[in-house]
């Protein structure tokens, strides 16, 4: 193993974090379908500037990156009436809150692929990464890992 993405502490810290994404998300990530992220939980920080995207099965790998303009914390309601820029509709959106009266939003730029794809394994063996639950804080060595490993594309 040849070191950590993950930042172990505040002064190890960038602005990049990595989320976990079903495949029928990142393809519409792929098609410019979204405009906005919803997440349970969030950073404590404000000063995230960039989502790498690990997707789920059948890809399992990190396969691109996302620009972040803006995050914030909305009441459900507003959450809703916005559901469609996350690629949802409204009903799918209150499901995933689970009774969670506020969201994380991620207002996002360009879907940029990752050429190549960090699959799984490759991350696992060089850096015990495992998909994060929620999110992943990376470390400004991660990060200089990630941007050093591939080649990122407008999709």
């Amino acid at each position: 193993m040849t070191g950590f993405l993950k930042a172990l502490d505040n002064n190890d810290r960038s602005s990049a974090i990595v989320l976990a994404f079903q495949s029928r998300s990142v393809i519409a990530l792929e098609r410019g379908l979204i405009q906005r992220v919803f997440r349970k939980v969030g950073p404590q920080s404000a000063d995230v500037r960039c989502i790498y995207v690990y997707a789920g099965r059948p890809r399992c790998g990190l396969v691109g990156r996302l620009p972040v303009l803006k995050i914030e914390r909305l009441a459900l309601p507003a959450c809703l009436s916005i559901s469609e820029q996350g690629g949802l509709a409204a009903e799918e959106l209150k499901r995933y809150a689970g009774g969670r009266d506020s969201l994380f939003s991620f207002t996002v730029g360009l879907y940029e692929r990752a050429i190549p794809v960090l699959d799984l394994a490759y991350l696992k063996l060089h850096y015990g990464f495992y998909p994060p639950q929620n999110f992943m804080v990376l470390s400004k060595n991660g990060v200089s890992a990630i941007e050093s490993s591939c080649v990122f594309n407008s999709a």
